[in-house]
């Protein structure tokens, strides 16, 4: 026999859903300090050969604040290895955009997609993935200049034909992107832009397609280029900006380096407080029903209960002071484990020799 409580317990379940949303929350903010190793000296504006200016912004090394006084959202710069000025992909551990010259007059500036030099220099290609250079920018204040052609990138497999039709045409040229006997990435070049992002003229069956940017100068160019046509760059252009709203939590300063130590630590402090809370928040839920269960089986009417039912043929209910004298006072000597109901303890009753109680 079980000894039962009135109600199943909650599960401390709750602890680790606390913790998550709390690391949710907190992972931001980590984030931002994981920033000021991009920062620069904002009286010189500029990254490596390239100045930056307004609406785009760098991060100043001396306060921490960013060097625009006004900084619009999308237009953040990072300065990578203090040489190279970068602009964030809307997909996550996928490089983004170097930026190679701005011409603020007409709003344009020229940038690699990096990404693509990244699947290119890969040591596992069977991991490497293409996105759609216009994928990447989605969110961004940034458009694909209408003057740029395109690289078309075919992924095809072999198992069943497609990669080795694909080889047969001449306008396909094969890449050092492949997969063993799985698939291969082919480029077509030389594909006008499409301000709708229609280019299923360009399909091919069984194959997937990826559209990257290329200069227009390459017009003409052959395929088999490819590279030298990633690190070209392509055209971009952006629209006058509306004004940027004033930041949420705005930032007085730069961090040093013991709050940037002390926060993470307070955050995980906090996180283990709430954890110790609702666990001996459970326990005492937990010890509650035990005591009202205790309550009602010493209750005369728990008594009549049992004899009621044993009346009607029933199995013999025991009442709680048989439980209590069968397993010596309910000692630890006795638990078996844990049931669905609560502990399991091995007790000797009149009834029985040797029961599971």
């Amino acid at each position: 026999h079980n000894l039962s409580q009135t109600s199943a317990p909650m599960s401390p379940g709750c602890c680790w859903f606390v913790l998550a949303v709390l690391w949710a929350w907190w992972l931001p903010w980590m984030l931002v300090e994981a920033e000021d190793g991009q920062e620069v000296d904002c009286s010189t504006k500029k990254c490596g050969n390239v100045s930056i200016l307004d609406p785009f912004w760098l991060t100043d090394k001396a306060t921490g604040k960013s060097c625009s006084p006004d900084p619009h959202p999308g237009y953040d710069v990072a300065c990578t290895n203090n040489s190279d000025p970068t602009l964030r992909s809307s997909i996550p551990l996928n490089r983004g955009f170097e930026i190679l010259n701005i011409s603020y007059e007409e709003r344009s500036f020229h940038a690699i997609d990096v990404g693509k030099l990244d699947v290119l220099n890969a040591t596992d290609k069977c991991l490497a993935v293409f996105y759609n250079t216009s994928v990447k920018l989605k969110g961004r204040p940034f458009k694909i200049a209408p003057v740029n052609l395109n690289l078309i990138l075919y992924n095809c497999t072999e198992k069943d034909g497609t990669a080795a039709a694909a080889r047969r045409n001449r306008e396909l040229a094969p890449t050092s992107v492949r997969c063993g006997n799985q698939w291969a990435v082919l480029a077509r070049a030389g594909v006008p832009h499409d301000a709708t992002g229609n280019y299923s003229n360009y399909a091919r069956k069984g194959c997937g397609a990826v559209v990257v940017p290329v200069p227009a100068s390459s017009a003409g160019a052959n395929a088999s280029d490819y590279k030298q046509l990633f690190n070209d760059g392509f055209l971009l252009t952006w629209d006058v900006p509306l004004p940027p709203h004033p930041p949420i939590f705005p930032r007085k300063g730069k961090s040093t380096r013991w709050e940037i130590i002390v926060g993470p630590v307070c955050g995980a402090v906090f996180m283990f407080a709430v954890c110790s809370g609702c666990f001996a928040w459970y326990k005492r839920k937990k010890r509650r029903q035990a005591v009202a269960s205790n309550e009602f089986m010493r209750s005369g009417s728990m008594t009549s209960y049992s004899k009621d039912l044993e009346l009607d043929g029933s199995p013999h209910i025991f009442t709680f002071e048989e439980l209590e004298e069968a397993t010596d006072g309910f000692s630890a000597s006795r638990e078996l484990g844990d049931g669905g109901f609560g502990t399991v303890y091995k007790g000797k009753a009149h009834v029985c020799r040797s029961c599971c109680l």
